[in-house]
């Protein structure tokens, strides 16, 4: 964009990422026990997810409404230096991960899979647009 790097990061407060996820209906959503791939996908070694099944309270969809899944940054004076003196984006997510319990927007699709408020299916469409 051609604004200086200085000015960037003395703009900032903080960066935000939001992606929504359809929450599964509660009234007809069948837990079943995931399966290897599903397993692998998660990096768990065992889950129960939910299944939409579809009922009257949902027409029959499967899900009743959404969650906001994301991911926030707070940019402190650290972080500030170290966009002001362009280092490498491997550096300054390590930075985020290490000191400021950063969790990332795929981490956060997937505990809301493992604690049954949504599918693997709508995990995937998180996943498949963040990369």
């Amino acid at each position: 964009m051609g604004i200086p790097s200085y000015l960037v990061a003395n703009s900032l407060t903080g960066l935000v990422a939001q992606r929504l996820v359809r929450k599964v209906c509660p009234d007809c959503a069948e837990t079943y026990e995931a399966n290897s791939d599903e397993l692998k996908m998660l990096g768990a070694e065992t889950a129960r997810l939910k299944k939409p099944l579809g009922c009257t309270k949902c027409n029959h969809t499967g899900y009743r409404g959404r969650m906001a899944v994301h991911e926030v940054v707070v940019i402190d004076r650290a972080l500030r230096r170290m966009i002001a003196q362009e280092v490498e984006i491997e550096d300054i997510e390590k930075y985020v991960r290490d000191n400021m319990g950063f969790k990332d927007i795929h981490e956060s699709a997937r505990d809301l899979v493992l604690s049954g408020i949504t599918t693997i299916e709508e995990f995937n469409k998180v996943a498949k647009y963040m990369d």
